[in-house]
């Protein structure tokens, strides 16, 4: 399958870095801005806007996707089982179960890749709720490009949050590329206490503080 589950908390390295300066200490939080298709501070690496190559897919994987109209296709690879890893404007499509599925942009919560391997966790409410998917990429093509270029369009918010001395949480609001639905979730620091009933009130409170912010 070329899938590895397992729980964020031991997966290192897999938490948003900052790279914006941080506000008085009393106020105990800050707010990041994220500019949609141009520069995203708090990603792992820069990037910036480009072309995608390699769009035309093989018959056999195009035939594989139940693409909805307007879909378009940014990119695809291969994962190391050689299965099609392929990226659309809506979401990134893996083979699971023998059937590719789509998981759209805006359901991802951490992403964390490298030029062989692509890691991400769901958006989720629930903070605990923080498994990581790994797949394995024996031909990445432009995939991962795509994937940074599609998260920061998709991200209208992502206000960090100290809820545990100098560690923290990104409420982080992603539209539904369907709606006008936003879908909300927690980005933990890497090292927090998830199961603390402390950081999980704290954390529940900011969501909702930064929900109603937004409407």
């Amino acid at each position: 399958m070329g899938f590895v589950v397992r729980r964020a908390a031991d997966a290192a390295g897999y938490g948003v870095r900052a790279d914006v300066s941080v506000g008085p200490e009393s106020s105990r939080r800050y707010r990041e801005r994220v500019r949609p298709r141009r520069h995203v501070s708090w990603w792992p690496f820069h990037w910036s806007a480009r072309k995608w190559k390699r769009t035309e897919l093989p018959d056999e994987l195009r035939a594989s996707l139940a693409l909805q109209p307007g879909e378009r296709i940014l990119s695809f690879g291969y994962a190391g089982d050689g299965s099609g890893v392929v990226a659309t404007d809506r979401g990134l499509w893996l083979r699971e179960d023998r059937e590719m599925h789509r998981v759209d942009w805006a359901r991802i919560g951490i992403l964390a890749p490298t030029r062989r391997r692509l890691a991400f966790t769901y958006l989720s409410e629930e903070l605990q709720d923080q498994e990581v998917r790994e797949v394995d990429l024996a031909d990445p093509g432009e995939v991962v490009d795509a994937a940074w270029d599609q998260m920061a369009d998709y991200t209208i918010c992502a206000e960090k949050v100290l809820v545990q001395g100098s560690l923290a949480v990104r409420v982080v609001g992603r539209r539904s590329p369907y709606s006008d639905e936003v879908y909300w979730g927690f980005v933990p620091d890497p090292g927090l206490d998830l199961a603390d009933s402390d950081v999980q009130m704290r954390a529940a409170e900011a969501l909702f503080r930064v929900r109603a912010e937004h409407g």
